[in-house]
């Protein structure tokens, strides 16, 4: 079936494919800077990996440290900073907070950002943890609620609120209306189950953000491998759900910071579709009918196409910002925002048949 490329060699499943991401950097140090772990083992773990962005890392130290619960937790900062004058500034901003739940570690040399997030978790003192990048913040009650919410060792994520200005494709208001009535819809189940409907849809968070996982089930999943760049995190969920399952809180407890970052760069757009079809392709391997297989081949076939022209729309690129990653010969003619408005319902609602299948 021609269109879209999207294994990349990876047809006996991500499972499979998956390494110890942890060893890469195992000979690069990290150096305790400022803190002390306390006495006694805490329950959580917020771990704020930091690259050369003093001001917003101080709003998500902020955003943890204002956590309220009958739970012991600390806030492990993990900089990977290499200019002098920049982490003068964060050592001095670290020390200002004078309170013990926090730490900071800086890396011998700078590991990348999944790097930066795997060093997170293996300093991470807790049994349970999350990762909160440097430019988002975590909204007050987000750590009494997830604690709440544990069961077992499947993971608790949340909804979260996008700050900054996000491009929109156009659409008609009409299908404005009833996306805006089916998400206050949907809000009035508090708590569900995770299902592999929702991974086949795309990654259910923003990130990790949020997201409390049990720091024993990511090691064992060999945490953030960056050969998915760049959405490792997707991929490390979409692992875990499978082996240990995993909880959507419905209601916002994190702010999701959307700026001029590296999400709006083309090569990150074509990993995210990139990425996605990995995800599904894996999902469809499970499915047991060769009809209904195919049917799902076509599916994750036209969704990336779909998704293409979304993001062409959006932001505004062309359509050959994927050139690197996808076949797009037959791509071309996303038409106008009614056809193309079309062509994404048609796609969801193949998508939730597909969903009986999984």
């Amino acid at each position: 079936m021609g269109g879209v490329r999207l294994l990349n060699g990876l047809s006996d499943g991500l499972e499979k494919d998956r390494v110890d991401s942890f060893s890469k950097y195992s000979h690069v140090r990290s150096n305790l800077v400022v803190g002390t772990h306390g006495e006694g083992r805490p329950d959580v773990s917020i771990v704020i990996p930091t690259y050369n962005r003093p001001k917003m890392l101080g709003e998500a130290i902020d955003s943890a440290l204002s956590q309220k619960a009958d739970r012991k937790f600390e806030v492990v900062v993990i900089d990977n900073c290499q200019d002098a004058a920049v982490c003068a500034e964060v050592d001095k901003m670290i020390r200002s907070y004078g309170d013990d739940r926090l730490v900071l570690y800086r890396n011998e040399e700078n590991i990348g950002m999944f790097g930066n997030w795997n060093r997170g978790i293996e300093l991470a003192q807790g049994a349970w943890l999350t990762i909160l990048n440097d430019d988002d913040r975590l909204a007050d009650g987000w750590l009494e609620t997830v604690m709440g919410i544990r069961s077992g060792n499947a993971f608790v994520g949340v909804d979260a609120e996008v700050i900054g200005d996000i491009p929109r494709a156009p659409m008609p208001y009409g299908i404005i209306l009833v996306r805006k009535a089916w998400r206050k819809l949907s809000k009035i189940i508090r708590v569900r189950r995770l299902g592999k409907c929702d991974y086949l849809r795309g990654h259910p968070f923003y990130g990790s953000l949020g997201v409390l996982f049990e720091k024993r089930s990511l090691v064992d999943l060999g945490g953030y491998d960056e050969k998915y760049w760049p959405s490792s995190d997707y991929v490390l969920s979409y692992l875990y759900f499978r082996r240990s399952g995993g909880f959507l809180i419905n209601r916002v407890l994190a702010e999701y910071r959307w700026e001029d970052n590296a999400s709006r760069r083309p090569d990150v757009l074509a990993g995210f579709l990139r990425i996605g079809g990995f995800v599904r392709e894996d999902l469809l391997q499970k499915l047991r009918f060769p009809i209904v297989y195919n049917l799902g081949r076509w599916y994750s076939i036209n969704r990336t196409k779909v998704d293409l022209c979304w993001f062409e729309r959006r932001f505004s690129l062309g359509l050959e910002f994927v050139h690197n990653s996808v076949d797009y010969s037959n791509l071309k003619g996303c038409g106008g925002s009614g056809a193309l408005v079309t062509k994404k319902f048609f796609i969801k609602a193949l998508g939730l048949v597909l969903c009986l299948f999984l």
